[in-house]
């Protein structure tokens, strides 16, 4: 188990049972960043400025951000999660923390999975501090950091720009983590940027995941008003400040072309479109 800094330690006194274990650490290999990651995560990456202050959540496209991060300076992280990538991130220079107003010089978090040369890595790391989610996660503490971004996927968006995040329809796929948390936090400073990402479809293109109105028992796991951007293979579209006919047009523009005729036909029909 790495040692690392940060509020994360318990007092002896608060101990009543150690049992020592010699089991290695469970890794978890990382997914592998796609050619359709890689799409997706460009124009984030284009509209993510130096010295900003990074959460990124699970899987291929916030991989791939962070690799195009890799040319970028004075990056921060103040995150849930941190993965395979810090290394990389961090020994390249990009990820400093020099211009954080908060924590400055240090990466912030409160998980950590990946493979043994990240638990390597962070172990008594000078940089690295973890700390209890109710902090890390806080709206209001991610809110002071110096231009924060949040980068989280999801399952299925609906044309007003609510996301569901945790299930397909009523069966549950997954916890939300920290996305609405963050998506608060960059909503409440001025400079702060969301993005939500997704494939456009699934099931080799036969479903769109850009849909009307949420399927039946699908959970609301990021409002509509504090979904900042949508981003697909086809193009990242900002919602906020948006009316609703504006958002139904825009999400309808990156969605698959199989499915904007019908999208455009069902807004109409809901009253979205005139």
């Amino acid at each position: 188990m790495p040692w690392t800094g940060g509020y994360n330690k318990v007092h002896i006194s608060q101990v009543t049972h150690i049992i020592r274990d010699n089991t290695p650490i469970f890794e978890l290999e990382q997914p592998t960043i796609s050619e359709l990651d890689e799409k997706i995560a460009a124009p984030i990456a284009e509209r993510i400025e130096d010295g900003s202050t990074l959460q990124v959540g699970i899987g291929g496209v916030p991989a791939a951000v962070c690799k195009y991060m890799l040319h970028r300076k004075d990056l921060g992280m103040h995150t849930e999660l941190v993965t395979d990538y810090i290394n990389e991130m961090m020994e390249s220079g990009c990820l400093n923390g020099s211009r954080k107003s908060i924590h400055k010089g240090k990466v912030i978090a409160t998980i950590v999975e990946g493979k043994k040369a990240c638990f390597d890595y962070i172990a008594n790391h000078p940089a690295i501090e973890f700390h209890p989610v109710d902090y890390t996660n806080n709206p209001f503490v991610i809110a002071q950091n110096y231009k924060p971004v949040s980068i989280n996927g999801t399952i299925e968006v609906d044309l007003f720009g609510q996301c569901c995040s945790e299930s397909i329809g009523t069966k549950i796929w997954g916890g939300i983590g920290g996305q609405l948390d963050f998506a608060r936090g960059v909503t409440l400073n001025p400079e702060g940027q969301g993005f939500i990402v997704l494939n456009s479809t699934t099931k080799n293109d036969t479903i769109s995941k850009i849909v009307p109105i949420l399927s039946p028992g699908a959970i609301v796991s990021t409002t509509r008003t504090l979904v900042d951007h949508v981003v697909t293979e086809y193009g990242c579209v900002k919602l906020r400040d948006k009316s609703m006919q504006e958002r139904a047009k825009l999400l309808i523009s990156i969605a698959h072309p199989n499915f904007r005729d019908w999208l455009t036909h069902e807004a109409k029909k809901m009253g979205l479109i005139v």
